[in-house]
């Protein structure tokens, strides 16, 4: 009886010993199948992480450079409303000129006439003047 109980043991310890043995292969496959995965996992976000900075420098460059857009952007402004004024100031000053032309112009007409006007009267005195010599 001794011996079969020892075989029964022996056997239902061999039986308890595969199990062990096929819990502990499973345990580590699950085990290397998680560290594959945790691996893959800390890869994929170094990826991301690198992707996150590369674009945060695209985002700092792309803010530096509509910084300086905008700045320039009021520089040429500025720059459009100077030239305006200056455009204006010569349009005035234009016009200015060409009322006092038109002043002149008439101005000269004026003496034009006069001038005529004191030639025909000097010819009629001198005309004057020969007749009466000639009496």
């Amino acid at each position: 009886r001794r011996t079969s109980w020892t075989k029964s043991y022996n056997e239902s310890m061999k039986s308890e010993v595969a199990i062990t043995q096929t819990v502990a292969k499973k345990t580590k496959d699950d085990v290397m199948a998680r560290a594959k995965d945790k691996l893959d996992q800390d890869t994929y976000i170094e990826r991301l992480s690198a992707e996150v900075s590369r674009h945060e420098e695209e985002i700092a460059l792309t803010e530096a450079q509509l910084k300086e857009q905008k700045k320039q952007s009021v520089e040429a402004e500025k720059m459009i409303r100077e030239t305006i004024e200056g455009l204006d100031k010569l349009a005035n000053e234009k016009k200015r000129l060409v009322q006092q032309w038109n002043s002149s112009v008439v101005a000269l007409g004026q003496r034009d006439q006069a001038l005529a006007a004191a030639t025909k009267a000097l010819k009629k005195v001198q005309d004057s003047t020969k007749d009466i010599e000639i009496e």
